[in-house]
């Protein structure tokens, strides 16, 4: 027999454990007993048992061995998007109006060359300005694992001299503060997933490997069509999703007008984009921000 690769050997040993053969909790068999098993070097399969510790199903657990990890139901937490409003401000997701600061928030000022990649440029700084940086990690109190680290960069001629330079920004929070300066404000969202850091390993209680949910939130006035917060906020990819609805845009009204075929390839929607001009940040929905600003 063959010697298999480290890839064939984690990917059935992954369909073991997504189909439920080896249950949370249960410990693999032994580097030798999987030796043996797939006829292969221990190398091997050392990289096959490292592929499923950096994808977060297995750890190794000391006088115990490779034990499979209990994975969350993420169906179980999902998180609508929006601009929501409560009687203390602006929120981004419904279920997170109770959650509280787990830590003291850290604000203070830093040079823009300091920031990470790209952040600077976002909010329009040179790299020897100031910016403002409010950096927090909310969560429940009573749930340990929910939990969201945010860290916002706010340009300093902005904030100098304003309450938003202290820990409490007042009634309303950070974005009526906002809103008193730059008036209306509008939000734009970038989401993407990442590996884990070992910040967010530390802040958010996961296992290392566990990937996570970036959320770039880029907030503007619309008057000037400014940036004046960008708003970096990571949760955990393995815990939640993000849920949010398609809003129609005017090309799209109901009840449509009759299609044209396609003549490439009849009965089939056209791909998004093709032949179609997508909507203006003022044409398509705002899609909020994901932590209360309080």
């Amino acid at each position: 027999m063959a010697e298999l690769g480290y890839r064939q050997i984690a990917d059935e040993l992954r369909g073991k454990i997504v189909a439920g053969e080896y249950a949370p909790d249960t410990v693999l068999p032994t580097l030798v007993e999987l030796m043996a098993r797939y006829q292969a070097s221990r190398e091997t399969v050392r990289r096959a048992i490292g592929q499923l510790e950096t994808e977060g199903l297995v750890q190794a657990i000391r006088r115990r061995g490779t034990v499979v990890r209990a994975r969350p139901d993420r169906s179980k937490i999902v998180r609508p998007r929006g601009v929501f409003r409560d009687s203390l401000g602006y929120l981004m997701a419904r279920d997170s109006g109770d959650w509280r600061e787990l830590r003291p928030s850290v604000v203070e000022y830093r040079p823009a060359r300091s920031l990470p990649a790209g952040m600077a440029e976002l909010i329009g700084a040179q790299p020897d300005d100031d910016v403002l940086v409010r950096d927090r990690l909310l969560g429940d109190p009573e749930q340990a694992a929910q939990r969201q680290a945010g860290v916002s960069y706010l340009p300093s001629d902005i904030t100098r001299g304003t309450v938003i330079e202290q820990l409490r920004t007042g009634p309303g929070g950070l974005y009526d503060r906002l809103e008193e300066i730059c008036g209306e404000l509008v939000w734009d969202e970038e989401i993407s997933a990442e590996a884990a850091a070992p910040t967010d390993v530390e802040q958010l209680a996961l296992h290392p490997g566990t990937p996570v949910l970036r959320i770039v939130r880029i907030v503007r006035a619309r008057a000037t069509d400014r940036v004046v917060e960008v708003c970096d906020t990571r949760i955990s990819a393995e815990l939640y999703a993000v849920r949010y609805r398609l809003a129609r845009h005017r090309s799209a009204a109901y009840p449509p007008q009759p299609s044209a075929a396609n003549p490439s390839d009849p009965g089939t929607p056209r791909s998004p984009g093709i032949g179609h001009t997508p909507p203006s940040r003022e044409e398509a929905p705002d899609i909020g921000p994901n932590s209360p600003q309080k």
